[in-house]
């Protein structure tokens, strides 16, 4: 019998140990000494150990977690993740609702890996981890891993696998290492990791809202899914070629560019992202949005640069920071740019076949590279100075004023709107053009 008469023993325990509950307070045991002394608290609800904590005390000693965790066994309790964690406890959910729990030593892993590889569907939580490394192994399937509560630095997982992984609030993480022929998701937020490598042909969802520190991110070709990156710090992001993917970053600030490889095929929308230029490869036909929340347009993008045989769509309608656009040959995309207070040059290479429109922007300095036919839209452009367009380029221009002098020499010719002087800086320098032809020979040549 319990020594207070208050109470009810509801499991009597090995070494006298016991739990009880007050009569009324159904959903709080106690466990006891068998001199009566309280030494932990357990809260429940709808059957299930949602708390466990020690009475009086911030920690329960060992002795008494091993009570507790031969009574949950015992009598078959499940427990909420949290209580889990202050039994350190890792527990494997499966879907036929089979729970087990298992003690960092019990959970070696040899055994761990055997789990993920299991066909059936599992969630795994793990509690109490303090290893340098741990990895994903190849064939795991149908795997829900949570590693918030984990001490590890590297994360890798192996070729083809397919699990979601979760690393939100992990302080100790610093580096995530995928494979190629991944498919599942990385939740990374708030996370401390610095370096994160997606291999090759990975469908993956990635999240990272508000890292912890700065990274780098670097996905390999073929990559589709979402890539959702807001309020946080990279020092490097680049994603590889084919990648038909949809990219949202939303005030982000970078120490270095945005670069995406060839054939991009996805979305990309840059809302607030403080890095200096982004640049997309050659046969681009993704969509790009460009745009700014912050009214004093301190954040953003001020260089874009597109490759040769653009044919997607970019959209700086939102922009206040954008202001010079490069675009490379063979273009026969939409250029939105209408409204863009910031803008000031869009430099287009030869045969431009698109559609620009430039109206009511603030454009100074527009360039048309050889045999041009596309349409340039430049109504209530207040401040356009000057159009260079090359001799054989025969583009259509709607504009609504004419300009004060139009100059022709061997290759150009300039139509002038304005007596104001450009920067030296709008103009491309001759090695620049250099350079682009000695890339273009190789690109035919060389890499075919």
């Amino acid at each position: 019998m319990p020594c207070d008469p208050n109470t009810t023993v509801l499991h009597r325990l090995e070494d006298g140990y016991h739990i009880t509950v007050v009569p009324g307070h159904p959903h709080t045991l106690f466990l006891r000494d068998r001199y009566c002394t309280k030494l932990a608290v357990l809260e429940l609800f709808q059957d299930k150990i949602v708390s466990v904590s020690g009475y009086r005390v911030r920690e329960l000693p060992h002795k008494h977690i091993e009570v507790l965790i031969n009574f949950v066994r015992g009598f078959h309790y499940f427990l909420s993740p949290e209580a889990a964690l202050e039994l350190r406890l890792s527990s494997i959910r499966f879907e036929d609702g089979i729970e087990q729990y298992f003690t960092v030593s019990e959970l070696s892993p040899y055994r761990l890996n055997k789990i993920m590889r299991s066909p059936q569907k599992k969630q795994i939580i793990l509690s109490g981890w303090r290893k340098s490394r741990l990895t994903v192994p190849k064939r795991a399937v149908n795997c829900s891993l949570v590693l918030n509560r984990c001490k590890i630095k590297n994360l890798y997982i192996s070729k083809r696998s397919n699990v979601t992984v979760d690393l939100r609030d992990n302080p100790f993480i610093e580096t995530v290492t995928v494979e190629e022929g991944f498919i599942g998701a990385l939740n990374l937020s708030r996370s401390a990791v610095t370096d994160i490598q997606i291999g090759d042909n990975c469908r993956c969802n990635i999240a990272m809202n508000y890292s912890a520190k700065c990274f780098d991110l670097h996905i390999g070709d073929v990559y589709s899914g979402v890539l959702d990156i807001r309020d946080s710090c990279f020092h490097n992001l680049k994603i590889g070629y084919y990648c038909y993917a949809n990219i949202k970053l939303s005030e982000n600030w970078g120490q270095k560019n945005i670069v995406i490889g060839d054939s991009f095929r996805g979305n990309m929308i840059l809302d607030s992202v403080y890095a200096k230029n982004i640049s997309v490869g050659s046969d681009c036909r993704g969509k790009i949005f460009i745009k700014n929340k912050a009214r004093d347009g301190k954040k953003g993008i001020s260089r874009v640069n597109l490759d040769d045989d653009f044919g997607g769509e970019l959209d700086v309608t939102s922009s206040r920071t954008v202001e010079r656009i490069e675009i490379g040959r063979n273009a026969a995309g939409r250029i939105n740019l209408s409204g863009c207070p910031s803008v000031k040059t869009l430099r287009l290479d030869e045969r431009f076949g698109g559609i620009a429109d430039l109206s009511r922007s603030g454009i100074m300095y527009v360039r048309v590279g050889k045999e041009a036919t596309g349409h340039f839209i430049l109504n209530g452009c207040q401040n356009l100075t000057l159009i260079k367009m090359s001799r054989n380029a025969m583009p259509t221009i709607s504009v609504d004023r004419s300009p004060i002098e139009v100059v022709r020499d061997a290759q150009n010719v300039y139509y002038r709107y304005n007596d104001r002087r450009l920067p030296d800086d709008f103009f491309t320098p001759a090695y620049i053009h250099w350079l682009k032809n000695v890339k273009n020979f190789f690109r035919q040549n060389v890499s075919h």
